[in-house]
């Protein structure tokens, strides 16, 4: 008896896994930066299944005060395919530090995974800068992510303007 419940305990976590499907992963390198250093950000989306899925995606991107999102778009993945984005860039200056944080759930059927990346922008008091170029920093992020995922075609700033 105990090893017909160990065997039906082994067979039911091996179908969980199995059944998973969607993989997501984001970070940025490195997680804390101040003005003028250079952070690479990564995010991929995964298809772990043995069928071709199409996900629903939604991305939200927030930074000190502000959330903007989610942006909500499709995603055809092929059995297996990973599609994957790295970029760097320079972090401009700020007229105040926060944290930027983005958020990734995709869904396919009955699974759901969401990833979340932070970036920690420490700006010393009294700083300086433009807070448009917040603006800068989530329209890059957007626009990579876009290459990458089925965001709808808005900026940063018409996609902020929407949830002010």
């Amino acid at each position: 008896m105990k090893k017909m419940v160990i065997a039906s305990l082994l067979v039911l976590g091996l179908a969980s896994v199995a059944l998973a499907q969607i993989d997501v992963n984001m970070a940025f390198d490195p997680a804390v930066a101040a003005p003028g250093d250079q952070v690479t950000f990564f995010t991929s989306i995964a298809n772990l299944g043995d069928e071709d899925v199409i996900a629903d995606i939604a991305v939200t991107v927030a930074f000190a005060d502000y959330t903007f999102g989610p942006v909500e778009g499709q995603l055809p993945l092929a059995a297996g395919q990973e599609l994957s984005r790295e970029f760097t860039f320079m972090v401009p200056p700020l007229p105040y530090g926060g944290t930027l944080t983005i958020t990734v759930t995709a869904t396919a059927g009955d699974f759901t995974d969401t990833a979340t990346a932070t970036l920690t922008v420490e700006v010393p008091e009294g700083g300086q800068g433009d807070p448009s170029n917040i603006d800068a920093i989530g329209e890059q992020i957007l626009n990579e992510l876009q290459g990458t995922l089925p965001a709808q075609e808005l900026s940063f700033s018409n996609l902020k303007a929407l949830y002010r």
